[in-house]
């Protein structure tokens, strides 16, 4: 990328951005290889500087490179009822006082649309590990689970229920593991258009 200013040249600033992702089907309608990376400059503080978002920042100390790699693996089973399997690596890194760090995730679900008429469920589970390069920082973890019902009101939109479990460790700075509610609708209008949105009483507060 290259940002000129007309009134102050000595500004200008030229540097590399990059986002791309993409995949590679291995096994024919079942196994997947996604990956992906990002390279930009944003501002990582809510409180101070430039919008996260601003593509006039210019600042060395704001570069992050986010990449990742993982297999999927999606099925089905004769009941009507779909599953996926997922893990991703990823390797964030950064300028300034950004910390290098890498992140596994895990995930899974269980999916029947159709399993009592207009009525259906679901399962789904993951699990966070984040792990800095320094030493001194203390690996957080992360897990939730969540179970929930489905009621089809048409083709393409889903009314949803349930309730979830969530833990969060990080050293002695976090320990909290709740259960919580949750309600939201699916709507999946077209192939190319999928809104998922949700309310959850978390143990922060009301979560969306």
């Amino acid at each position: 990328r290259n940002v000129t200013h007309f009134r102050h040249s000595e500004e200008n600033e030229s540097f590399l951005a990059l986002d791309g992702r993409g995949e590679y089907e291995a096994l024919a309608d079942s196994l997947f290889f996604d990956f992906g990376g990002r390279t930009t400059r944003e501002n990582r503080s809510e409180l101070d500087g430039r919008s996260s978002q601003d593509e006039l920042n210019i600042s060395a100390n704001d570069e992050v490179r986010d990449f990742y790699v993982g297999p999927r693996w999606q099925f089905r089973l004769p009941d009507a009822t779909v599953g996926q399997l997922r893990y991703r690596q990823r390797w964030l890194s950064g300028s300034g006082d950004y910390d290098d760090r890498t992140v596994g995730v895990a995930d899974g679900m269980l999916m029947n649309r159709v399993a009592w008429g207009p009525w259906g469920w679901a399962l789904g589970a993951q699990h966070e590990r984040l792990d800095y390069d320094e030493s001194h920082l203390d690996t957080v973890t992360r897990e939730m689970a969540r179970a929930m019902l489905l009621y089809t009101v048409d083709t393409s939109l889903y009314l949803i229920g349930g309730l979830g479990y969530e833990s969060i460790a990080a050293g002695s700075l976090l320990d909290e593991s709740d259960a919580f509610p949750f309600v939201g609708f699916e709507w999946q209008p077209s192939p190319r258009t999928h809104v998922t949105t949700m309310v959850e009483d978390r143990f922060f507060g009301t979560g969306y």
